[in-house]
């Protein structure tokens, strides 16, 4: 609402002026968008504010005004592997292997990324991700301490205020040197869980008249819906 001049100054010298309040973002926000020595894009979004949905190859993979992008790992069967919940159903079975140490879970709202050793269930989650490794440990801690091999990344991480971040890295990279990257330009990030890379690294956004992608449907076993909530 524009407040006149007069009506302005009036508020002011009675003392009752508030300041402006900052707007929210919006729910899904492309972050930044680099193509310098790495090449990478950072997407956020806001859990409270946003609906996530799994969706398979054969189904329609990118819609209007969307995020979408690569999941966990999967078996030889393209069957997922981790736990794996979407609006309450669950579509995998927790795994035991070392690589599956996080565990990203969001219930009314609220996303947290922890160890797998330290989940407990919760009733009525809303949507539940196994895989790993954790490139950013629960409270900002280094994860990764040596990883020589470079692919391509796909990483969801979140900050400490409780919104949430996909992060494609389009070059070749190792998880150590994209953890330096995550702890330089995801600000006061507190975790952040890798998902499956390489030629599974995909990712579709299509917002206010932007429209990036990368990777090809072809390769994941599912995908991660990411729409704003109605």
């Amino acid at each position: 609402m524009l407040i006149a001049p007069i009506a302005l100054f009036s508020q002011i010298a009675a003392g009752s002026a508030k300041p402006a309040s900052t707007p929210a973002p919006e729910p899904i926000v492309l972050t930044e968008n680099s193509s310098n020595n790495i090449d990478y894009t950072i997407i956020s979004f806001d859990p409270a504010r946003t609906d996530f949905g799994i969706t398979f190859p054969q189904d329609t993979v990118c819609e209007e005004g969307v995020l979408v992008f690569n999941g966990g790992f999967y078996d030889e069967n393209r069957n997922p592997e981790g736990l794996l919940i979407s609006q309450g159903q669950e579509l995998a079975p927790l795994s035991t292997k070392e690589v599956m140490s996080g565990i990203l879970s969001i219930k009314d709202g609220q996303v947290s990324i922890v160890r797998t050793s330290d989940y407990l269930p919760r009733p009525d989650e809303d949507f539940v991700l196994q895989c790993g490794p954790l490139i950013i440990e629960p409270g900002g801690r280094r994860g990764i301490r040596g990883n020589a091999m470079a692919a391509e990344r796909t990483i969801l991480a979140i900050d400490k205020a409780g919104r949430a971040y996909i992060i494609v890295i389009k070059t070749p990279i190792s998880l150590f040197d994209a953890q330096e990257l995550l702890l330089k330009r995801v600000p006061n990030i507190d975790a952040a869980l890798n998902l499956d890379g390489g030629p599974s690294s995909f990712y579709y956004y299509n917002q206010d008249d932007q429209d990036f992608s990368f990777g090809s449907a072809n390769y994941p076993a599912y995908f991660i819906n990411v729409t704003p909530s109605r």
